[in-house]
């Protein structure tokens, strides 16, 4: 499987990273991937990205400086990734996966890039995306 490039998350601004995401998201995985957008608050500033999968389901990507969140719902589903840093006992601290009610070490790492890859790898295989 490709892996998002580091020339597709850009430099700079956050808006530049979130339309390179896009543009890495739909290109490595167009079997599970029907659209993204980058959501804008009431100021016009970028908010998050969110990415429209086949079944209906979506991933909100957030990331600010050396944070990060892959927050991925169904109707009856819910799986997030993130590094907010309040779940010191996983060993993967501050990384961590939100699966089922349960707060786990996360599958992920690496930067950005891989990190985003590995989730959405995830999410195919974990759900019923891997029908797909």
């Amino acid at each position: 499987m490709e892996e998002l490039g580091e020339e597709d998350s850009e430099s700079g601004t956050v808006l530049a990273i979130y339309r390179g995401l896009k543009r890495a998201c739909l290109r490595c995985f167009p079997e599970i991937i029907d659209d993204a957008l980058v959501e804008r608050d009431p100021g016009d500033t970028p908010k998050n990205l969110r990415i429209f999968f086949i079944d209906g389901s979506f991933m909100d990507v957030w990331v600010s400086d050396e944070k990060y969140s892959f927050h991925w719902q169904s109707d009856d589903e819910v799986i997030r990734f993130d590094n907010a840093p309040h779940h010191h006992e996983i060993e993967t601290f501050p990384d961590h996966l939100h699966f089922q009610g349960e707060v786990r070490p996360t599958p992920i790492s690496g930067g950005l890039n891989q990190k985003l890859t590995e989730a959405l790898s995830y999410i195919k295989t974990e759900t019923e995306l891997q029908k797909f």
